[in-house]
């Protein structure tokens, strides 16, 4: 509300190309012509590469997996040969990274996390992914001290989608290990020496342990100081890429759904000497322009 955004986005004049995400035509449209890029992208062997025409890539391809996974977690009806046509190339690409390696590692771990993201009962393909990842887990807890926490986070999470609740403790455990507390900042951890690697972003990383924490424990006392951080960051600096501010404002949805915050009117309500001023704003209220009294 408080940068030009929104004004230009109404039809200010402006250099830059805008898109305005509210309006619903706009967003079906921009949905299809994504969808047609990514059809257009997609190699024969299903596989995603880093640009059109590019060489078969099994991170892009776990990328573009996860990315349709979450839109099809908000309602988004995805074109499900896509998936399934990607979801084939992992099953096979994936056994061939079964390394002692911190990048293969890493790539293992999040490819058990991607493939249990999707039913067994609705794709043939994710049925193998499920079995895959019972024996990759194995290998990833074999080398576990090699995970970075990212890592260790995407096989906790698998754990928990595999059923094995206690285990899936016990390495979120070992994942969190060395967290700060501060009242202002809330809760973080010291970034990773190389932070810039897919595989240890720091904001990334703190979105995910936020993700994860909300499913495995609710009540924990350390998510409401993840959130803090998470904004705090976000105030401070900036998420240094769409990728990771993707990856916190999902974490964050998930917090205010789970709090009901998307669902519940506020009230707000200002004593002035002797005035008193009250507003009421509802869930699906739009606000142009902070609340603000004189």
């Amino acid at each position: 509300m408080e940068t030009p955004w929104v004004w230009q986005s109404e039809g200010r004049p402006t250099p830059w190309p805008i898109i305005d995400l509210l309006d619903p035509k706009i967003v079906e449209a921009q949905k299809e012509i994504n969808f047609n890029k990514l059809k257009a992208a997609q190699l024969a062997n299903g596989a995603f590469p880093w640009w059109p025409g590019g060489e078969p890539d099994p991170y892009m391809t776990l990328y573009v997996l996860a990315g349709l996974a979450e839109a099809r977690r908000y309602g988004v009806e995805v074109p499900k040969d896509i998936i399934e046509k990607a979801l084939e190339y992992v099953n096979k690409e994936i056994p061939l990274s079964l390394k002692a390696e911190e990048r293969e590692l890493s790539l293992v771990s999040y490819a058990a996390y991607v493939l249990t993201s999707y039913s067994p009962k609705e794709f043939p393909q994710a049925k193998k992914g499920y079995e895959a990842a019972k024996s990759w887990v194995v290998f990833l807890e074999r080398y576990i001290h090699a995970l970075t926490p990212l890592g260790k986070a995407y096989l906790s999470f698998t754990y928990l989608r595999l059923g094995d609740k206690k285990k899936a403790e016990s390495i979120l455990d070992m994942a969190m290990d060395g967290f700060r507390e501060d009242p202002i900042a809330g809760v973080y951890w010291t970034p990773e020496k190389y932070s810039w690697v897919w595989y240890s972003d720091s904001v990334e990383k703190h979105a995910f342990f936020l993700r994860t924490l909300q499913e495995l424990r609710p009540e924990d006392k350390l998510i409401r100081g993840m959130v803090q951080w998470l904004l705090f960051n976000r105030k401070g600096t900036v998420w240094k890429s769409t990728k990771a501010s993707v990856a916190a404002i999902y974490a964050l949805l998930d917090y205010l759904n789970k709090k009901g915050a998307l669902a519940s009117d506020e009230t707000f309500r200002v004593k002035w000497g002797k005035k008193t001023y009250s507003e009421v704003v509802k869930a699906d209220d739009w606000l142009n322009e902070p609340l603000r009294w004189q």
